[in-house]
C-alpha cells in the first residue's frame, strides 16, 4: 500500500534476548537459601520416617515375643485348669467337694480359653501390621523365643547435647526453622523495587525482503525498575 506516494516499509527483525535481575535487596539470595533449607528439611524427614519404620518393625517383633510368651502361660494355664476340673469332679463323685468347686473351676477354664483366642487374634493381626510394614504378603513370621533375647545389663542415664542434634527430627525442625527465616528475608525484599537489566542481540533488514543485507543491532543496559508501591 502506499500512503505518500512512496512504498510501505517492511521491517524485519531477528535475535535473541536476555534479561538479569539485579538483586541488590537480597531477593533472590533468600530464595536460593529457602529452597535449600527445603530440601534439607525433605531429606531429614525422609530419614526419620526410615527410622521410625525400623523401631516401629523392631517394637512389633518385640511385641510379637512378648504375646508368644503370653500364649504359652495361657495354653499352660488352660491344661492346668482341665485336669483341675478332672480332679473336682472325681473328689464331687467321692462327696470330697461340691458342685459349686466344679463350676467355678469350668468358669475359670473358659475365661481362659477366651484369653488364648484374644492372645491369637492379636499375634494374627500384628504379624499382619509387620508384612505390611516390611511390603511382603501376610505370612506366618518365624521368630525366636523371647527368653532367648540378650538384653544390655544397665541403660545410659543421658546423652551429650550434642548427639541430640544428630537426631533426624531435630535436624527436620532447624531446617524448617531456616526455610521460615529465609522466607521472611525474601518477603521483607518485597517492600524493595525490583531492578531489571535487559538485552537484546539480532539481525535487522527494513529494505523490503528478509534476504537482502541488513544491519546487526545491540542493546543492553536497559533499567526497569519496578517498586511494590504506587
Amino acid at each position: 500500500s502506499h500512503s505518500d506516494g512512496r512504498p510501505a516499509q517492511r521491517t524485519y527483525s531477528v535475535g535473541p534476548s536476555a534479561e538479569w535481575e539485579l538483586d541488590i535487596f537480597g531477593r533472590q539470595r533468600n530464595a536460593k537459601a529457602g529452597a535449600k533449607a527445603a530440601l534439607g528439611q525433605s531429606r531429614a524427614y525422609e530419614q526419620a520416617m526410615q527410622t521410625r519404620l525400623v523401631a516401629t518393625v523392631a517394637d512389633s517383633y518385640y511385641t510379637l515375643l512378648m504375646l508368644d510368651e503370653q500364649l504359652q502361660i495361657s495354653r499352660r494355664t488352660l491344661t492346668t485348669w482341665q485336669e483341675n476340673i478332672r480332679t473336682l469332679s472325681a473328689l464331687k463323685r467321692a462327696g470330697k467337694t461340691t458342685e459349686a468347686a466344679v463350676l467355678q473351676a469350668r468358669a475359670n477354664k473358659l475365661e481362659v480359653e477366651g484369653s488364648v483366642l484374644t492372645l491369637e487374634k492379636r499375634i494374627g493381626e500384628l504379624e499382619n501390621t509387620v508384612c505390611a510394614l516390611l511390603g511382603i504378603t501376610p505370612v506366618k513370621l518365624e521368630r525366636g523365643m523371647l527368653a532367648d533375647r540378650h538384653f544390655p545389663d544397665s541403660l545410659s542415664a543421658g546423652l551429650p547435647l550434642s548427639l541430640v542434634s544428630n537426631r533426624p527430627d531435630v535436624r527436620e525442625a532447624e531446617f524448617a526453622l531456616m526455610q521460615s527465616f529465609y522466607a521472611t528475608g525474601e518477603a521483607r525484599s518485597a517492600f524493595y523495587p525490583r531492578i531489571t537489566l535487559s538485552g537484546t542481540i539480532g539481525w535487522t533488514n527494513n529494505a523490503g525482503t528478509i534476504s537482502k543485507s541488513g544491519n546487526v543491532a545491540f542493546q543492553c543496559g536497559r533499567f526497569a525498575g519496578a517498586a511494590p508501591f504506587p
